[in-house]
């Protein structure tokens, strides 16, 4: 989508890549569970005035606002703040983005020439609107310069961000403020818009499918307790192991729509042959509902990712974090992100919905997505976690 205003090339994608597998090890993961756990806590806290009043509730905006958080804070060493704030209306933005982006993708004469698409009056518009991101991109660059050599006059040691990363890139390549904002732009991206529509997916499903939800919540109570004050510890995140498979379950039920590759040389399929630099469009929800591999393709079922089943089924038939040189670098942070988010917030609240699975009316953003939001009631679970400090 953001082609439309700059796109990286396979050196660029390995520049980014590459301080992405350097800073985000276990071990850094691992140091940010407190602070993850924190925003958690505050999410929370926002949420109390809704379990107060009773009414539905789109839960998307604050976790949009949760995930940029902690993207900015852990990863780029930036604090944004938008939870307590919301100055900039982030999940708003990107909405807009993409529906903008989709008008000038699918019609003519847009598709047929970038160009064209880049220049025309939606085109502009959807300059103008993701600029938020590149200047908060701009911002974050500035407050790293800044913080680095006043910790350099005082002698005190400097933990690397990616950041950090894109600054040595930025003198190494003599690149402009500007450009170095762009690429930073893909990571604050991808740290919140398509984590944050997961997130709020699996809090609609398992609002839907109660039973699910109690089998979730029995599980923190065996593996944390009750209090959502408590942080998990990496050992009791990797035994959510029935968190795990409604994660799972909610991403092959809602992934992206495709992946688009161009392979570097011809590859010959019997039937087919697909020419070096042609386009390929891999349609995800082909595989993650085909029912040669799926025993309920179409259907809410967790079981999908009991060990039993996943061993008979082949690999390759589920990939909802892309896969190859290009695959997401951070399924590793997002994973555990998302079970501190859903761990702490599902041992404070429960979720109900008016929703049915059958009745949601879908449509295609970065991922799949509910056209009518996430609307959910928040109810506290218990009066103990009424006094969540």
């Amino acid at each position: 989508m953001y082609n439309l205003q700059y796109k990286f090339s396979g050196k660029e994608w390995n520049d980014l890549r590459k301080p992405f597998n350097k800073i985000l090890t276990k071990q850094m993961i691992e140091s940010c569970l407190t602070t993850m756990h924190q925003k958690a806590i505050k999410l929370c806290k926002l949420w109390e005035r809704v379990a107060e009043n009773g009414k539905l509730h789109n839960l998307r905006p604050e976790l949009g606002n949760f995930f940029a958080d902690n993207v900015c804070e852990n990863v780029c060493g930036y604090e944004l703040n938008e939870l307590d704030n919301n100055k900039l209306d982030l999940s708003g933005t990107m909405e807009r983005a993409i529906m903008l982006w989709q008008k000038l993708f699918f019609q003519l004469p847009n598709n047929l020439s970038l160009t064209y698409c880049r220049y025309s009056q939606k085109g502009r518009e959807l300059a103008k609107v993701t600029r938020v991101l590149t200047d908060i991109c701009i911002q974050m660059l500035r407050v790293n310069v800044k913080r680095k050599e006043a910790l350099k006059d005082n002698n005190e040691e400097y933990t690397k961000n990616f950041i950090d990363a894109l600054l040595e890139l930025k003198a190494r390549d003599n690149l402009s403020e500007e450009k170095t904002a762009r690429l930073a732009t893909d990571v604050l991206l991808g740290g919140f818009d398509t984590i944050s529509l997961t997130a709020a997916s699996v809090l609609l499903m398992l609002a839907i499918f109660p039973e699910h939800q109690e089998a979730v919540y029995q599980e923190q109570l065996k593996v944390v307790g009750e209090d959502p004050n408590i942080i998990p510890t990496w050992d009791q995140l990797s035994n959510m192991e029935c968190l795990g498979r409604v994660i799972k379950e909610t991403l092959r039920l809602f992934s992206p729509l495709a992946l688009i590759r161009t392979p570097s040389k011809d590859i010959d399929l019997g039937e087919y042959k697909l020419p070096a630099g042609s386009t390929l469009y891999i349609k995800l929800h082909g595989v993650h509902k085909n029912p040669q591999f799926w025993s309920h393709p179409n259907e809410f079922y967790p079981d999908h990712f009991l060990s039993e089943a996943v061993i008979n089924r082949p690999k390759g038939c589920y990939f909802p974090f892309s896969t190859g040189p290009r695959g997401c670098p951070a399924q590793l942070y997002g994973t555990i992100i998302m079970k501190i988010l859903l761990s702490t917030l599902l041992r404070k609240y429960k979720f109900e919905t008016d929703l049915k699975y059958n009745e949601l009316k879908l449509k295609y953003s970065t991922l799949l997505e509910v056209s009518d939001g996430y609307h959910c009631r928040i109810n506290y679970r218990n009066k103990k976690s009424e006094n969540i400090s």
